[in-house]
């Protein structure tokens, strides 16, 4: 039985108004849909960003600052401003050192962990400016990805 997924996202993500604006992205409007009573006249709308899925893999033990590791990188994200982060427990893996690491019913300093984010090309550098300020040593993987929001903002 693993640990609930934590996650933080920025209250202030960045919005485009208007048919064809664009703000770090491509904005685009979806099909006409449907209109039903009470329903929105506007149709919804969809918000497309290239960028990067970036996964830093950690176990529970590691601290930066007399933080757990984990949850530094998720303060530090909301600290950058960047759109959201989520920590991701995980059963068991191995590293470089080929130690098996696993979570374990008493005690979950050793279980591995996954740092989650999607960030455009901007954020990217600054994330990773700030990482080498830091001196963390960390093993990530990034993947370059579309991403964005559907529907329309609530007011």
């Amino acid at each position: 039985m693993g640990a609930p997924n934590r996650s933080v996202a920025s209250p202030h993500e960045p919005h485009a108004s208007g048919a064809g604006s664009r703000i770090g992205g491509t904005l685009r409007q979806s099909a006409p849909a449907v209109r039903r009573p009470g329903s929105p006249s506007k149709p919804p709308e969809e918000k497309i960003m290239n960028g990067y899925q970036i996964t830093f893999f950690t176990q529970g033990d590691r601290r930066q600052h007399g933080k757990p590791l984990a949850d530094w990188l998720v303060q530090l994200s909301r600290d950058l401003g960047l759109r959201g982060a989520t920590i991701i427990p995980a059963s068991e893996g191995f590293g470089h050192h080929r130690r098996i690491h696993s979570a374990h019913f008493f005690e979950l300093a050793d279980q591995p962990l996954e740092v989650l984010m999607a960030v455009s090309t901007e954020e990217a550098d600054r994330l990773f400016d700030r990482l080498k300020a830091e001196g963390v040593q960390l093993f990530y993987v990034k993947t370059a990805v579309e991403f964005g929001t559907l529907g329309t903002p609530d007011e």
